[in-house]
């Protein structure tokens, strides 16, 4: 199995708040590959060994400009598994303790997906861990971990689960 590092988003995977990652040059994953997440791969003194975080499954795998995140911020599940995985994330859900039903603050019931009309979606810093993150501030951020990037650098965008996690 690959591992996939976590290195900025340590706390975040181990708190199972992050569903969402960005990779560049990451053509190889694909949809219901399983990934290894460790805390980090490269710069590993002589001995050490990365630290597993979390065994995640790919939901899916798509390529789009870093700056995406800033032209369409909040977005749609496009399943009932992506929804399973991401409405934890969702800053416009809530889970009311007297039912089993998540509920949208636009009133509607989202039942087993983010597939009603009236849901605005799910904001994709919040997939990506970083709730009180502007998409301007996220872009920003990659752009100083990666110098060689632009904004219209393609960039894989993963959406994953945790493997064993309901």
């Amino acid at each position: 199995m690959r591992n996939i590092s976590f290195n900025m988003t340590t706390d975040q995977v181990i708190r199972r708040e992050k569903v969402c990652t960005r990779r560049f040059g990451w053509d190889f994953v694909k949809p219901a590959e399983h990934l290894q997440g460790v805390n980090k791969c490269q710069g590993l003194k002589p001995g050490q060994h990365p630290v597993k975080l979390a065994e995640i499954i790919v939901l899916d795998s798509q390529w789009e400009p870093l700056n995406e995140i800033i032209k369409w911020p909040v977005r749609k599940a496009k399943s009932a598994r992506e929804w399973a995985a991401c409405r934890r994330c969702c800053r416009f859900a809530h889970y009311p303790p007297s039912t089993d039903e998540w509920i949208c603050s636009s009133g509607a019931n989202l039942g087993f997906y983010c597939g009603v009309n009236e849901c605005p979606g799910i904001h994709d810093v919040d997939l990506e861990g970083f709730t009180l993150m502007s998409p301007e501030d996220f872009v920003e951020m990659l752009l100083r971990s990666n110098r060689k990037a632009t904004e219209e650098t393609p960039v894989n965008r993963i959406v994953f689960e945790y493997v064993g996690v309901l």
